[in-house]
């Protein structure tokens, strides 16, 4: 059966009027207000109840799956960060109108990589000992495959972050992705697996990185790299411990509030951002991560700006009012 699509301008209106009536400005004359927009028209009442079904649709999934209503509007926050807000609604009213196939379509790829891995993590990190004695981390909705052999060591990283400290043996460790091989004889390296794009953080030893489309490089100790399909780039890896996790911490020294909020969001179910004015506001500290509530009231403080709740799932930092 076919879908009506609802026109773009109307998707806006309802949005509009779904974060006015879940804020805690909202007025009885709003709620008697929205309820004459919606009677003026069938698309009125017809977009207000596709949003009503999405906002009920990710709670249930939120309890099976955290991450699925995360995935999707991370979706819509990697070009949030170059559009403006009603542009960004724009973007996440699209995928409102089509949750119920993204969804559908998310949790069985999800499925995918996870039935066919030797090693999850779901919904909490976990550690595994392998065979050789090395010593594996999986951070949250991460999923690797194991392939030992008598001449190499392999884990395939289909989704999310590990943390490998190789042992030392005759056989190189090796970590396959799509566009990049990272190998090393025995070392303590951290890898990220997102999309189209990896991310290498080495802490102790080196590892090599063989890439499809560039020349083979080394990562030392106290280094880490961006790889993307045609592309590397070197980071600060003073600024941020990626594999800090593993202690249930956040590390960070002088990182803008909205490059770490971009990391913050992966704990969190929903959308989160800063007002532009506070993007560049640099911080610093350690941060537990089993309170991400309390992680976003501290980072508020001490940018002198308190944090608003849209929706349930739409949080902000923004400047004291």
């Amino acid at each position: 059966m076919a879908v009506k699509k609802v026109p773009e301008n109307i998707v806006q209106q309802a949005i509009a009027w779904h974060i006015r009536l879940a804020s805690s400005q909202q007025q009885s004359t709003d709620v008697e207000a929205c309820n004459h927009w919606r009677a003026q028209h069938t698309d009125h009442e017809l977009a207000w109840q596709r949003l009503l079904e999405m906002d009920s649709t990710f709670a249930q999934v939120a309890d099976q799956a955290p991450t699925l209503a995360q995935s999707i509007l991370l979706k819509t926050d990697s070009d949030y960060r170059s559009v403006n807000r009603r542009q960004a609604l724009k973007v996440m009213a699209r995928s409102a109108m089509t949750v119920a196939v993204v969804s559908g379509i998310a949790y069985q790829q999800g499925a995918i990589d996870y039935l066919g891995a030797d090693y999850v993590a779901y919904s909490a990190s976990k550690f595994y000992l392998l065979q050789d004695n090395s010593e594996l981390w999986l951070n949250k909705n991460s999923a690797a495959k194991l392939n030992f052999s008598s001449s190499s060591r392999q884990l395939d990283l289909s989704r999310g972050e590990l943390k490998l400290n190789a042992v030392a043996e005759h056989r190189p460790f090796s970590i396959q992705l799509p566009f990049v091989k990272i190998s090393s004889q025995q070392a303590s390296f951290f890898v990220r697996h997102h999309d189209e794009e990896v991310i290498v953080q080495v802490m102790d030893g080196s590892v090599s990185v063989n890439h499809l489309s560039q020349n083979r490089f080394d990562i030392k100790a106290g280094q880490s790299y961006r790889v993307g399909a045609h592309s590397v780039q070197l980071l600060d890896n003073k600024m941020f411990d990626y594999s800090s996790w593993v202690d249930g911490i956040f590390s960070v020294r002088n990182m803008p509030l909205s490059a770490l909020l971009a990391e913050l969001s992966n704990y969190r179910s929903g959308f989160l951002r800063c007002a532009p004015s506070l993007a560049e506001h640099l911080v610093s500290g350690v941060y537990q991560l089993s309170d991400t509530d309390l992680i976003l009231k501290t980072l508020a403080l001490s940018a002198q700006a308190e944090v608003r709740y849209l929706t349930r799932w739409w949080t902000e930092i923004i400047p004291s009012r």
